[in-house]
Formats: structure tokens, C-alpha cells, sequence
């Protein structure tokens, strides 16, 4: 019998977009590679040679058209302020180990995921966050590794995810944004950067308010590419 993750990495390559085979363990299973060198092609050939795994991993920012939030702590209040730093989205996936991804549009957000004081510093020197941009990726639902599962909150799918990624709130300012290196959470040969500014707010500021758009069912985008 197949593993889940194969069948969701289908989905993706629909929608071109690449993807990994990940153990049980969350590492890949697959020797070196690079995210920005990731094609479809490549990622369903390692897929038919790895049947039954039961985790994948997604790029984040220009490959998927998306990044995520991901907050490294416990507990309905932090999800709750950094949802309302950050700005809300309909998209949101539990962790293995219980924490949230909040997913968003990419809008050439880099990768900031180190310590303070560092030059990918995370968003908030408060709150354990990592800002998941280009890059590295991010082990995705319905992923089944470290002791648990990966799951879409609130009665949406992967699918509806894909047919609307570019509707997600997205970064108001892309000038926030500039180049340099760094190491990330889950990377392979990346570039990122940390806002120049010291304002700890300034790299999501545009996250902050939005409407919510009416999405789309993957019956009904069909019906509307026909």
C-alpha cells in the first residue's frame, strides 16, 4: 500500500509544485539537493522510488507560492498574539507536536528563523516564531512523522489550498526585504535576510489586516477552467 505523503505529493505536481519524501524522522530521504534547483519532474521520480512514505516536505516562498508562520510554542495565547501581530489567515495547520503554521502568500518574504542578534533573527524577540520564506521548506499535512500528524485546521483541505494560494493575505512591502546568507529551519543551499530595520515588527507588518476572500472549491475552479 502506498504512503499518504505520495498521493498529497501528486497533488502538488498538479500545481506544479515540487516536493520532498521525508522519514519518519522529518529528515529527507534522499541524498543532497537543493530547494531552488527542485522540479516536479525530479520530486515524483524520487516519490516512485519511495512508495510508502508517510511525509513530504514543500518548499516555502517562490517554488509553492507560499509561506508560513511558524510558532514554536504551546498555547491558545500565543497562537492568538501572534495571530494579532501578524494578521489573520484562513489557512492554519497543527503540527505533529501540537504547535500551528499560519500560511500566507509569498511576497518575497526570506527566511527568519535564527537567534536574536543574528541577521535572520527571528520576527519577535518574545515569541519563538520563525518566519518560513524562500528558500528551505516546511514538512506539510497530511504528513505523518514524529510521533504524530500533520493536519489542515477548520474543515479545509490541500486542494482548496492550491486552488487558492494566490488569494491568501499576503506582505504589503516588498522594499522590507533584502538579500544576504543565512542558515534557516529545514534548508538546503538558501539565501535570506533580516530586515535592516530594528523595528521587530517591520518584516510582517503587511500581514496585518485583510478581508477574507471567498475561496473557491476545487469542483468549482474546474468548472470554471472548462
Amino acid at each position: 500500500m502506498a504512503g499518504i505523503a505520495r498521493a498529497a505529493a501528486e497533488t502538488y505536481a498538479r500545481f506544479d509544485i515540487p516536493s520532498i519524501p521525508l522519514g519518519r524522522n522529518k529528515k529527507p530521504s534522499i541524498g543532497d539537493f537543493k530547494v531552488a534547483e527542485l522540479s516536479v519532474q525530479q520530486s515524483m521520480a524520487w516519490f516512485r522510488q519511495r512508495p510508502n512514505a508517510d511525509a513530504l516536505g514543500v518548499p516555502d516562498g517562490r517554488l509553492s507560492g507560499i509561506v508560513r508562520l511558524d510558532i514554536d510554542e504551546h498555547g491558545e495565547q500565543v497562537e492568538r498574539a501572534v495571530i494579532d501581530r501578524a494578521g489573520d489567515t484562513p489557512f492554519k495547520a497543527r503540527t505533529a507536536s501540537g504547535k500551528l503554521h499560519l500560511l500566507y502568500r509569498y511576497n518575497s518574504e526570506r527566511r527568519l528563523t535564527g537567534k536574536p542578534g543574528t541577521a535572520n533573527a527571528r520576527p519577535w524577540s518574545d515569541i519563538k516564531v520563525d518566519l518560513c520564506g524562500g528558500g528551505g521548506y516546511s514538512i506539510s499535512p497530511p504528513s505523518q512523522c514524529g510521533g504524530g500528524e500533520y493536519r489542515f485546521l477548520d474543515d479545509v483541505n490541500l486542494e482548496q489550498l492550491l486552488e487558492n494560494r494566490e488569494r491568501l493575505p499576503t506582505s504589503a512591502s516588498k522594499s522590507r526585504h533584502t538579500r544576504g546568507k543565512s542558515s534557516g529551519c529545514r534548508h538546503r543551499g538558501l539565501r535570506a535576510c533580516r530586515n535592516s530595520s530594528t523595528d521587530e515588527d517591520g518584516a510582517l507588518a503587511g500581514f496585518r489586516s485583510f478581508a477574507f476572500p471567498a475561496f473557491r472549491t476545487p469542483t468549482a475552479a474546474k468548472r470554471q477552467r472548462r
